[in-house]
């Protein structure tokens, strides 16, 4: 099973709700999202890990699993004691998304377009199939749609930007990548925004869920 949860922040949780919200991390992932100096980095990294406990009862796991929630040397999340359960959080402006399956590899990227100078992206342009960035011509869209192409390839690996992006090779809705084949998928749910999912298998789309006041869920905890 996969499945896709998202959520739109319309307004900032309170100091109370964010306390017992983060209550539900472990001490070092309360104390990483704390150090926060952006108040809004925090509202939604705190939001993309609500979508994450939010999902653990459609994947027959108990809400305290949460506090198992532990990060890789290279700094993926991932549930202690649950390793086949394979997420992917992502956020940009008012939209947290998060891709859940207990059957393929995951990696998910989203990002508002907006004005950019599109000099910042021409490193990409050296990556096998992000040629058309070396074409002056591109728009802005192109180079969020390229970018979270390969932010969504690097979090399913696992190494992030540890590596060799020279290596990688996109071609055909696939990206190779360390004698790996991963399956690109575009997702077009909100105007004025680039989204991109992969997954080591090849599958049908997956559910998508909107959750909405996340940090009202289960307002009894």
């Amino acid at each position: 099973m996969t499945k896709i949860y998202h959520t739109k922040l319309e307004s900032d949780p309170s100091q109370e709700m964010i306390q017992r919200r983060l209550a539900l991390l472990p001490l070092e992932e309360q104390a990483r999202l704390l150090r926060y100096r952006n108040r809004s980095d925090l509202f939604m990294s705190l939001a993309g890990k609500l979508l994450l406990f939010n999902s653990l009862i459609d994947f027959d796991l108990d809400l305290n699993d949460l506090k198992g929630l532990r990060v890789s040397s290279y700094k993926k999340p991932y549930i202690e004691g649950y390793e086949y359960l394979f997420f992917s959080i992502s956020h940009s402006s008012s939209i947290v998304v998060i891709i859940v399956s207990d059957e393929t590899i995951t990696g998910i990227d989203i990002e508002q377009i907006t004005e950019v100078d599109i000099g910042s992206f021409t490193e990409l342009g050296k990556i096998a199939g992000f040629d058309k960035l070396n074409n002056g011509s591109v728009s802005p869209k192109d180079c969020f749609c390229y970018w979270t192409q390969l932010e969504a390839v690097l979090k399913a690996n696992g190494k992030g930007f540890h590596s060799e992006l020279e290596a990688i090779r996109f071609l055909d809705n696939q990206a190779h990548i360390e004698g790996k084949v991963w399956h690109l998928y575009n997702l077009n749910n909100w105007d004025g925004f680039c989204c991109h999912y992969c997954t080591s298998e090849k599958l049908m789309q997956p559910e998508i869920i909107f959750v909405k006041d996340i940090f009202r869920l289960r307002d009894n905890n």
